[in-house]
C-alpha cells in the first residue's frame, strides 16, 4: 500500500499523520498496526453524503495543512467537504491508473479545482492526466512509486534455506512472476514461453508464479491452473500463492518476468531490481520509466511468448549478463526509486517550496 508506506515514513519523520479510510478495511487494520490514527470516513457510493459530512466535521475540528489522496474517486467526497467546511489545506492527488474517459465536464472541473497539484507515477500517467483531466499541466508532477531500499538486501537471506522452504533443489535456477492473478498481467504468455523452452535448456530451472486472485477473479485463476496442466507444465511450475515476504522470495530468483500487457508502473519490478534480480518486462505504458533496455533489464513487446522465451534462454545461459543487469538495477533503484528521496520531494510540495 503506497499511501500507508508513505504515511509511516512521514510519521517517523515527525509529521502528524492521520488516515482517512473505510471502516473494517485492510488499510484501517494495517494503519492501526503501524500506530497511525485512522478515521473511517468513507462509506459506500450510495451514501457519499455521509463521507462528505464526516470529512467536513473533521476539517472543522482539526488543524489540517495537507490532504493527500491516492484514489481519484475520493475527490467526490473530499472536494465537496472542502467546499462545505470552507477550509483550504493543500490538496494533492496521486494518480496510479490511467483514465479511459474524459473528465473535463463541469462536475469534474469543480472537483479538480480544489486540487493543489497531481502526482503521476509515470510519464505515461502524466500524459494521460493532462489529456483527460481539467488540470493545468504545470500542476502535474512526476513522482514515481518507491520503496525503502534498506529493506531489500540479498545478503539478508540464506538462499539455500529459502529454496528448501519452497522445495526447490539448490542447484536449480529460478525464473518467475510475482503479482495478482488478473487478466492482462501476461501470466498466460509466461506459461506459453516456458513451453517453448522445453528441451532447449541443459540445466534444471524452476519456474514460479506467485500471487493470488482478488475477489471476483477466482475463475480466471482456475483458468491459469488449467492452462498450466494442459501445457504439461504441472511439474515445472510452482504456484506458492500470496507472498507476504516478497524480498525473501526474490532472493532466490535469477530472473523476474513481468509480461504485463498494460502497466502504469510496476512495483514488483522495482522490488526485483532492488534485490539485484535481472528483469524481462513488456515495453509499454509506464514500464520504460523503470527499465532501460540492455542496462537494467530486457524490454520485449507485450503478448509475444516467443520473445519472453528468447530472453529467458539468453539470460539463463548468461550469468555475467544477469549480474550486470542486476547490479545496474540496484543502483537505479537507489538513485531514482528510493522512498527517502521521494519523501523529501513530497515535503517540499507540502511546504509549498
Amino acid at each position: 500500500m503506497t499511501a500507508l508506506n508513505t504515511s509511516v515514513i512521514l510519521a517517523e519523520k515527525g509529521h502528524n499523520v492521520s488516515i482517512f479510510c473505510r471502516k473494517n478495511s485492510r488499510l484501517e487494520d494495517e494503519a492501526n498496526k503501524c500506530g497511525l490514527t485512522t478515521y473511517p470516513v468513507f462509506s459506500s457510493k450510495s451514501n457519499i453524503f455521509y463521507s462528505i459530512l464526516e470529512i467536513s466535521k473533521y476539517l472543522n475540528s482539526s488543524h489540517v495543512d495537507v490532504i493527500h489522496s491516492h484514489i481519484s474517486h475520493d475527490l467526490w467526497s473530499i472536494s465537496p467537504a472542502l467546499y462545505l467546511s470552507g477550509k483550504k489545506p493543500k490538496f494533492y492527488l496521486t494518480k496510479h491508473l490511467a483514465s479511459g474517459v474524459g473528465k473535463k465536464d463541469i462536475p469534474h472541473r469543480l472537483l479538480y479545482k480544489k486540487l493543489t497539484g497531481i502526482f503521476a507515477i509515470s510519464n505515461f500517467i502524466k500524459d494521460n492526466v493532462i489529456s483527460t483531466c481539467p488540470v493545468n499541466p504545470a500542476n502535474v508532477h512526476i513522482l514515481h512509486n518507491s520503496l525503502s531500499v534498506d529493506k531489500y538486501n540479498i545478503a539478508d537471506y540464506n538462499t539455500n534455506s529459502v529454496k528448501t522452504k519452497y522445495n526447490i533443489p539448490k542447484e536449480n535456477l529460478v525464473a518467475g512472476m510475482i503479482g495478482r492473478f488478473t487478466p492482462g498481467k501476461g501470466i498466460e504468455d509466461f506459461l506459453h514461453s516456458i513451453k517453448l523452452l522445453e528441451g532447449k535448456l541443459n540445466f534444471p530451472v524452476t519456474f514460479i508464479i506467485a500471487g493470488e486472485a482478488s475477489y471476483g477473479e477466482q475463475e480466471y485463476a482456475e483458468g491459469i491452473f488449467n492452462l498450466c496442466e494442459k501445457l504439461g507444465l504441472k511439474d515445472k511450475v510452482i504456484f506458492p500463492g500470496f507472498i507476504k515476504n516478497v524480498p525473501e522470495l526474490l532472493s532466490i530468483f535469477d530472473i523476474l518476468v513481468f509480461p504485463s500487457h498494460d502497466e502504469s508502473f510496476g512495483i514488483t519490478l522495482i522490488e526485483a531490481m532492488a534485490m539485484e534480480v535481472p528483469v524481462i518486462a513488456s515495453n509499454n505504458s509506464g514500464i520504460p520509466d523503470i527499465v532501460k533496455d540492455g542496462v537494467t533489464g530486457i524490454l520485449i513487446p507485450p503478448k509475444q511468448p516467443d520473445k519472453i522465451a528468447d530472453s529467458l534462454f539468453y539470460l539463463l545461459n548468461n550469468w555475467e549478463k544477469r549480474v550486470y543487469l542486476g547490479q545496474n538495477g540496484r543502483r537505479c533503484i537507489e538513485d531514482k526509486f528510493n522512498a527517502e528521496t521521494n519523501i523529501k520531494i513530497l515535503e517540499k510540495y507540502y511546504n509549498g517550496k
